[in-house]
């Protein structure tokens, strides 16, 4: 089940602004990074920028993010948090409407995902059920949080006009 959400408007604003001053850094896919996966198929290069990984805090930008906010809009104010990254992802008309690679973010882990969409972008994010076969798919909106299993396969796919911006966040449940 996918759950939908809005932030404030101060937090948009102040995400948008963070997202494009972080230094981001080169993958050769977006769900499968720089390794080999069974379910790899072409690869969608990508920039990550990440902010907290299980080990703690990445980067002197985490303590900028209204966290606290985006857990109160999303229902989930006391999860911890055990990974969070932005990402970025230049215009593809070449492969537009295109899904990459779906994948789950922790593998073996349950975890809950909120996307949360700092600008608007043409390239949606796909989901799939166990067969690989696409069974829904969000448009990114300025503003918008989705929140769903981690255990949903799930995948970006490239925009077609503009920089596509999100910030990816698993919580432990």
């Amino acid at each position: 089940m996918i759950t939908r959400h809005k932030l404030k408007l101060t937090d948009q604003k102040l995400i948008e602004i963070l997202c494009k001053k972080l230094p981001y850094y080169y993958f050769d896919d977006c769900a499968y990074g720089n390794f080999e996966h069974e379910l790899k198929g072409d690869m969608h290069p990508y920039f990550s920028h990440t902010l907290l990984n299980e080990q703690g805090e990445k980067s002197e930008h985490f303590r900028k993010f209204p966290w606290i906010p985006i857990g109160e809009a999303i229902g989930m104010p006391n999860n911890k948090m055990m990974r969070a990254h932005m990402t970025l992802q230049y215009p593809r008309p070449d492969v537009f409407g295109v899904a990459h690679n779906s994948h789950v973010d922790q593998p073996n882990r349950k975890h809950i995902v909120a996307l949360y969409y700092p600008n608007k972008s043409d390239g949606d994010t796909f989901f799939f059920d166990s067969d690989q076969n696409i069974i829904h798919r969000e448009t990114p909106e300025r503003g918008k949080v989705v929140v769903f299993d981690g255990s949903q396969y799930h995948s970006s796919s490239s925009p077609s006009e503009t920089t596509r911006f999100t910030l990816n966040i698993n919580y432990y449940p």
